[in-house]
C-alpha cells in the first residue's frame, strides 16, 4: 500500500495519556465469561459464541473487514520460492486450510497489520493451526528477491511460521493477475491490494479479507480469521481461546501505552504506574524493525536535543511509541532501547494499538502533535531533520 500523508485536527475525549508498568502484553479480554457461555449452551468450541459477539458488528466497524464470500472456484496454483530458497507450489498444500495474503517486502504501513492479523488467528486455533498453512506473496515489484521476503520474515517474527513466497517480477505479476491483485508503483511508492484469502483443503478459494489501516484492528481481524478457518477443520478439532474484542468505532487516546526498562527517562516511572494528564505530547510512532537502521538511531538520538529545546521553549515533551501489533515478540522495544545510548524522554509501547488509530497513523514512523485537550494539531509520514522538526513544532504551538 503506498504511503499516505495524513492531516492533524480531529478531536479525541480523552486528554490523558496513561502510562502502565510493563505487565502482562494482551489484549482486553474475557476469558472466563467466555467459558461460563459455552458451558451453559453446551458449547464445545468457542467458535459459534463468538462468531454472535464479533462477525455481527464486524460489518459496521471499519477497524476490520468480515470478509467476502467466494465461490469456491479452484485457487490458481503457481510455485515460486520462499525465504529460505525452496521452491513452493500452492498445491504443496492441499489437506490444509492456507491462509494467504499479498504483502509488499518492504512495506512499512498496512502489510505489517495483514501479517500480525494472520499470527494472531494461528495463535487463537491452538492445536487446530497445524492444519493450517500461511502464505505471503511478495507483492513488491522491485524488492524480488530471496533475502528481501527473508528480511521481512524476519522482522516480524514470522521466519518460522509461513512461507514468504518471491519471484522474479514476471513470475510475480502472473499471480497477483491469476488473483485479480494489483501491485504497481504510484508516486515513487509501492501501492498493491492488501488481499488476503482463505482456500480450503481441497483448494478452493473460501473468503477475501482487505486488510484496514487500523492497528487497534489486528487482534480482532486475527479472531475473525480463526473463525472462518475453524468452520472448515474437522468438527470441535479448533478449540478457540481467548477471545477479544473489536476496537472502538471511535479511538481515543491513550489507548494502552506501557513503559519499558531500559535507558529511557523523561517523565517514565520505571516499574510503577505513572499518568501524564492534560499534557501536550510529541509522540514518534515507530517499530524496532525500521530501516536503514543508522538513520533510525540517529533520529531516534536527535530527540534528545528536541528534549532539551522544547524545555527552553516551552514545546510539547517527545515520547517514542513502539506498535506492538507490528513486533515479532512483546521484548522488541525493551530490547531495542537497550542498545542505545540514555533517551532524555519516555519510550513506550502502543499495546492495543488504540494510540495509533486516535492519530490517525497511516505508516511507521509517523509523527504526531497533540494538545492538552488531546487534539491532534499536526502529523508527518516518517522521520524530519531537527531543525525541520523544531520549525514545524513551534509554528503548531502557536497556531
Amino acid at each position: 500500500m503506498a504511503k499516505r500523508q495524513g492531516s492533524g485536527g480531529m478531536i479525541f475525549a480523552a486528554s490523558v495519556l496513561t502510562v502502565v508498568a510493563l505487565g502482562t502484553f494482551a489484549y482486553k479480554m474475557a476469558p472466563s465469561f467466555q467459558q461460563g457461555f459455552n458451558q451453559f449452551f453446551g458449547l464445545s468450541s468457542g467458535v459459534t459464541s463468538h462468531n454472535l459477539a464479533i462477525t455481527n458488528s464486524a460489518n459496521t466497524n471499519p477497524s476490520v473487514d468480515s470478509g467476502s464470500g467466494l465461490s469456491r472456484t479452484k485457487a490458481p496454483n503457481f510455485t515460486l520460492t520462499d525465504q529460505f530458497g525452496a521452491r513452493v507450489s500452492l498445491t504443496d498444500f492441499r489437506g490444509k486450510v492456507i491462509i494467504m495474503a499479498f504483502v509488499d517486502s518492504t512495506c512499512t504501513n498496512i502489510c505489517p497489520l495483514t501479517t500480525a492479523s494472520m499470527l494472531a488467528a494461528v495463535r487463537q486455533l491452538g492445536v487446530a493451526a497445524s492444519d493450517v498453512q500461511l502464505l505471503g506473496v511478495n507483492a513488491n515489484p522491485i524488492n524480488t528477491s530471496v533475502a528481501d521476503v527473508r528480511a521481512y520474515s524476519e522482522a516480524h517474527g514470522l521466519m518460522n511460521h509461513w512461507l514468504f513466497l518471491t519471484g522474479s517480477k514476471q513470475q510475480l505479476s502472473k499471480v497477483w493477475q491469476s488473483y485479480h491483485m494489483y501491485s504497481g508503483i504510484v508516486n515513487g511508492q509501492i501501492d498493491h491490494t492488501a488481499g488476503l484469502f482463505v482456500i480450503d483443503q481441497r483448494g478452493r478459494e473460501r473468503k477475501l479479507y482487505l486488510t484496514q489501516m487500523s492497528y487497534a484492528g489486528t487482534a480482532a481481524q486475527g479472531q475473525i480469521l480463526a473463525n472462518e478457518v475453524a468452520t472448515l477443520l474437522p468438527k470441535g478439532s479448533a478449540n478457540l481461546h481467548k477471545p477479544v474484542q473489536l476496537p472502538p468505532l471511535t479511538p481515543t487516546l491513550p489507548g494502552q501505552l506501557v513503559s519499558v526498562n531500559g535507558k529511557s527517562g523523561g517523565s517514565t516511572v520505571q516499574g510503577q504506574s505513572a499518568q501524564v494528564a492534560n499534557k501536550a505530547h510529541l509522540l514518534m510512532f515507530f517499530g524496532t524493525w525500521l530501516t536503514p537502521t543508522a538513520t533510525v538511531r540517529a533520529s531516534l538520538l536527535a530527540l534528545n536535543q528536541y528534549a532539551s529545546d522544547a524545555k527552553k521553549h516551552g514545546w510539547p515533551q517527545p515520547m517514542l511509541v513502539d506498535e506492538a501489533a507490528t513486533e515479532g515478540s512483546p521484548n522488541a522495544l525493551r530490547t531495542y532501547v537497550s542498545t542505545l545510548p540514555t533517551l532524555h524522554y519516555p519510550a513506550v509501547i502502543d499495546v492495543t494499538g488504540e494510540a495509533a488509530d486516535a492519530v490517525t497513523a497511516q505508516d511507521l514512523p509517523w509523527i504526531a502533535l497533540v494538545n492538552a485537550q488531546g487534539k491532534v494539531l499536526y502529523t508527518h509520514d516518517g522521520f524530519l531533520p531537527l531543525k525541520t522538526l523544531e520549525q514545524q513544532i513551534a509554528k503548531h504551538v502557536r497556531s
